[in-house]
């Protein structure tokens, strides 16, 4: 009998495509979310500044993106942050080239800024106080330094501000 030894990481990279086509994206989650971050603007800056954390190939912007148009809000920004990209040109696309891709085709918004960051070693490079939404769908269990991410969290937030996971 032969036996193949895997190696186990808690990486995605060069699983994108699959990732894509594996994991549409939750549109509940989201409606829930936007419903409670709230359509008006009232206590919200325009334009709107959300951070996704863990974007993967872009599946829970797409319904943020949806979702947010239906209820009449058209002004925001998404910071997407991701470590997974592809680390070399023989390899099938990270997650986050295929979001880079869904941005230039036009899947997605230009509001849409994809970017490769490690958040779990590093502080974002957002502004305190600047987010009016942040969110984390299907990554919290891949932290490393959870205590230190919700600390950046907390501070990246505006105090109005709301944070889902």
């Amino acid at each position: 009998m032969k036996c193949e030894m895997m190696e186990i990481t808690n990486s995605h990279a060069g699983l994108g495509t699959a990732y894509l086509k594996a994991r549409k994206g939750s549109p509940r989650f989201v409606m829930f979310m936007i419903s409670h971050v709230g359509p008006d603007g009232n206590h919200i800056s325009l334009p709107r500044m959300i951070v996704e954390l863990g974007v993967s190939s872009g599946q829970q912007t797409e319904f943020v993106e949806k979702e947010s148009r239906t209820r009449g809000v058209t002004q925001y920004k998404i910071l997407a942050y991701d470590k997974s990209h592809r680390l070399n040109p023989d390899e099938t696309p990270g997650q986050l080239d295929i979001l880079t891709d869904r941005t230039k085709n036009g899947e997605l918004s230009k509001r849409v800024i994809p970017t490769d960051y490690d958040f779990d070693e590093a502080s974002l490079p957002v502004k305190s106080a600047s987010v009016d939404l942040s969110y984390m769908a299907h990554v919290f269990h891949h932290l490393t330094k959870k205590e230190r991410v919700l600390d950046e969290i907390t501070r990246i937030t505006r105090r109005d501000g709301t944070f889902f996971i």
